[in-house]
């Protein structure tokens, strides 16, 4: 069938925002660097946003041996990713697991607000013909060979999408039932104010311009350039991101990506306690003048906050200088 029928072909490969930032977060060194006075200052952190889904919990959206005979063995949760974020902000719910003798995962993600993410999809694929086999509509993407499947439906004021990779073999069946389970149980979201794009800027070469990224790289001017970070496959916490106002960039050469950065205003919880990004709170030990900041230990990426937005950097080849030189000017851009 054609690419809005039951079964269709969508590329495998999809990059969440911020996604390969969170692979860069390790243990930090024993012993924080001090700032000049002596005293490592600790990063800025606001309480994690309320879920809009309260007491709702991943072994209630999905019962372990349902999660199990999707992929096909025992399973273990995991936490959400950096590139979740944005969807946590908005009070949505992320839950997801993986297969502990491959490389099969599934995830579940829940938002409030479900006209408004279903909207965007509809847009997304620029299609109108549904189905309604998941909710009150439905859609549902899947590409055997490549193993991936993902549904995305929209029942009272909420929508889920529900996310199966699995290289050997991935059934369109089995990821429905899932969403169906789930939304079974899922109450009507509460009420939350809407959420408001802060001020700022709203452009990656307003954050941060190739040219002053050329300088502080010592390459020729004009060799770099901002390309889109939009994905091939719809993705909730993308959608999430630009509610909440939040920019994901990547410059690049002609031969390779040189600078990543990811800024989401009101993002500083992230690195608050009792949020899902213990690694990241954890490897807060280094800082700069250039405000609240930590490097990761292996040195590829630069995180930290200023006021109440999370900031993000990682360039390659790693280099620790230009890292805090590149974190320094994002931060005076929030500034401004």
């Amino acid at each position: 069938m054609g690419k809005y029928g039951r079964w269709s072909t969508v590329p495998a490969v999809a990059l969440l925002l911020v996604a390969g930032l969170v692979g860069c977060v390790s243990a930090p060194s024993e012993k924080p660097a001090s700032s000049p006075s002596g005293q490592a200052r600790q990063p800025t952190s606001a309480p994690m946003p309320a879920s809009a889904f309260p007491g709702l919990t991943c072994d209630a959206l999905a019962a372990a041996a349902s999660v199990e005979t999707a992929l096909r063995g025992t399973v273990s949760t995991e936490d959400p990713s950096l590139g979740d974020a944005p969807l946590l902000q908005v009070g949505g719910v992320v839950c997801a697991w993986n297969s502990q003798s491959s490389t099969a995962r599934l995830a579940i993600r829940i938002a409030p607000d479900g006209a408004e993410y279903w909207s965007a999809f509809n847009s997304w694929y620029e299609h109108t013909d549904w189905a309604s086999d998941v909710g009150e509509i439905n859609g549902t993407t899947c590409s055997p060979v490549e193993g991936v499947c993902s549904v995305h439906a929209l029942e009272r004021e909420l929508f889920i999408e529900v996310d199966v990779d699995d290289t050997a073999g991935v059934t369109q069946d089995a990821a429905e039932a899932i969403a169906r389970a789930a939304l079974s149980v899922i109450p009507s979201p509460g009420q939350r104010p809407e959420p408001t794009r802060p001020p700022g800027s709203r452009s990656c070469d307003a954050a941060l311009s190739a040219p002053q990224v050329e300088r502080i790289l010592g390459v020729e001017p004009g060799s770099l350039g901002y390309v889109s970070a939009t994905t091939q496959r719809y993705r909730l916490a993308e959608i999430a991101g630009e509610r909440v106002g939040a920019l994901e960039c990547r410059l690049r050469s002609s031969t390779a990506e040189v600078l990543r950065f990811s800024i989401i205003p009101g993002g500083a919880w992230m690195i608050g306690q009792g949020t899902p990004f213990d690694d990241v709170r954890g490897a807060a030990g280094d800082r700069t003048d250039a405000g609240s900041f930590a490097l990761t230990a292996d040195g590829l990426t630069a995180f930290g906050t200023v006021a109440d937005d999370w900031l993000s950097v990682s360039v390659s080849p790693p280099q620790a200088p230009v890292l805090e030189q590149l974190y320094g000017e994002l931060v005076a851009s929030r500034r401004r």
